[in-house]
């Protein structure tokens, strides 16, 4: 009986992992489009807290897998280290095309 339940939260908790590793690969694509556009690269410490971010959530995200962390770290690594530096990106691209006075 314990041995269906583990395997059902199995489950669920795999579905929950790819679908933040999906996300995760999508907010990373964001953050190449945006390095590839050369808006947030003429912002220093946006990009160092990007390079510093994503250096640390490798970090982490390595001692992750290799020490079998709790999945719920992995949901505070992806908020923290996905999420926000593409919410920093895409701020800086509204800041760029809408309230830039450096039109040309």
């Amino acid at each position: 009986m314990q041995i269906a339940a583990t395997d059902s939260l199995f489950d669920t908790r795999k579905k929950q992992i790819t679908g933040l590793c999906y996300a995760a690969i999508g907010c990373f694509a964001v953050d190449y489009v945006s390095l590839f556009l050369g808006i947030s690269m003429f912002f220093p410490v946006v990009m160092g807290l990007n390079i510093l971010a994503h250096f640390v959530g490798t970090i982490l995200v390595v001692l992750f897998y290799t020490d079998n962390w709790n999945y719920d770290s992995f949901a505070a690594f992806f908020a923290i280290f996905n999420v926000l530096p593409m919410i920093l990106e895409l701020f800086i691209l509204v800041f760029v095309t809408r309230f830039s006075f450096l039109k040309y």
